[in-house]
């Protein structure tokens, strides 16, 4: 699952876990629909296996609920590198370095998968993409990007909030699975609501 072992390129290969590595996206590279998360999260870094967390669980259980299989999207970072212990990270010049260091890892995957849509979920990530952090402001509706690397590929992308900010406020999650199921429709999938998946919320 490492994306790159030897990967030096921002602060993050200098944090205060060594043991930390560079995490690959999942999924099939014909996808249509590609979908960007912040970073991987705690539980990642610590089991160095992509999209493991209960967030990501969540993921995969709004898409289910839209009869979208595994194989239809393609999970990826907008960093590579679990970044809460770099303490740099909370400062906005370096971490916009550390997202510019990264592109050259999604620009390879654009490139790959050619998708038909993208979905940006969390600050992160929609930091890159418009150049503020606050998801609220761009929530549930496509945006042209300010940034030069997603206009390449498609004309606009959708932002919503991580999916693991969909379980801390599960009002949030409907607007999450809306996002999604729109972005979904422009990737020109065909979601449709399926009752069967249920989720615990952790319980």
């Amino acid at each position: 699952m490492n994306e790159n072992s030897k990967c030096n390129l921002c602060e993050l290969a200098e944090t205060a876990n060594p043991q930390s590595i560079c995490l690959k996206g999942r999924g099939e590279t014909d996808a249509p629909l590609l979908i960007l998360l912040d970073a991987p999260g705690m539980v990642e870094d610590r089991r160095r296996r992509s999209f493991v967390s209960e967030g990501a669980e969540f993921l995969d259980f709004l898409m289910s609920k839209m009869s979208i299989p595994r194989s239809a999207y393609y999970l990826d970072y907008i960093l590579k590198c679990y970044p809460k212990p770099c303490k740099a990270f909370g400062r906005k010049a370096p971490r916009q370095a550390m997202i510019e260091a990264c592109s050259t890892y999604l620009i390879a995957t654009l490139q790959l998968l050619k998708p038909k849509a993208i979905v940006l979920m969390g600050t992160t990530a929609c930091e890159m993409a418009m150049g503020n952090e606050k998801v609220g402001q761009f929530e549930g509706a496509s945006w042209t990007s300010r940034d030069p690397i997603f206009r390449e590929f498609v004309p606009s992308v959708w932002i919503t909030y991580s999916p693991a900010y969909g379980i801390q406020d599960p009002a949030e999650a409907v607007g999450i699975y809306r996002t999604l199921y729109h972005a979904a429709i422009t990737a020109g999938l065909h979601p449709k609501w399926d009752s069967k998946p249920s989720f615990n919320y952790g319980t």
